[in-house]
C-alpha cells in the first residue's frame, strides 16, 4: 500500500509554515490545498514533463525548434528519457524494416509473359 502512495500522492511543505502536507498527483489540473496547521491556501499544479518536451513553436523555424526539443528533452527524467529513445528506436526500426520489405517486392516481375520461353535464355 505505501508503494501505491507514492505513486498517487506527494509531499510538500507549506510555504508559510513549512508543515509536510500529502498530497494526491493530478497531472494537468491545479488544485487548491488549504494547511491544516495553518489555514494557508495555495495552488498546485503538476505538469506532464512530456506534454512541454512535445510543444512546438509555430512561426519559428525548424532548426530553433529542434534545438528547443534538444534542450527541453535534457530536462527530461531519466526514465523519460529512455522511454522516449526506446520508442524512436521502434519507429526508425518499423519505417526501415517497410522500407526494405517494399523494396524486394519491386524487384518481382509484376507479371509473367505467357509467349516467354526458357530456352531463350539456354540457347544465349
Amino acid at each position: 500500500m505505501s508503494m501505491m502512495n507514492k505513486l498517487t500522492k506527494k509531499v510538500f511543505s507549506c510555504p508559510s509554515c513549512q508543515k509536510k502536507l500529502r498530497v494526491p498527483i493530478r497531472p494537468g489540473k491545479t488544485l487548491m490545498v488549504s494547511c491544516p496547521g495553518c489555514s494557508t491556501q495555495f495552488n498546485l499544479q503538476f505538469k506532464n514533463p512530456l506534454t512541454d518536451f512535445f510543444t512546438w513553436y509555430r512561426g519559428k523555424g525548424i532548426l530553433f525548434n529542434l534545438k528547443s526539443m534538444y534542450y527541453r528533452f535534457k530536462l527530461l527524467p531519466l526514465m523519460s528519457r529512455v522511454s522516449i529513445i526506446f520508442i524512436l528506436g521502434l519507429l526508425v526500426q518499423a519505417v526501415f524494416s517497410l522500407s526494405t520489405s517494399t523494396l524486394e517486392k519491386t524487384n518481382t516481375p509484376a507479371f509473367k509473359d505467357p509467349e516467354w520461353k526458357e530456352s531463350i535464355i539456354e540457347e544465349i
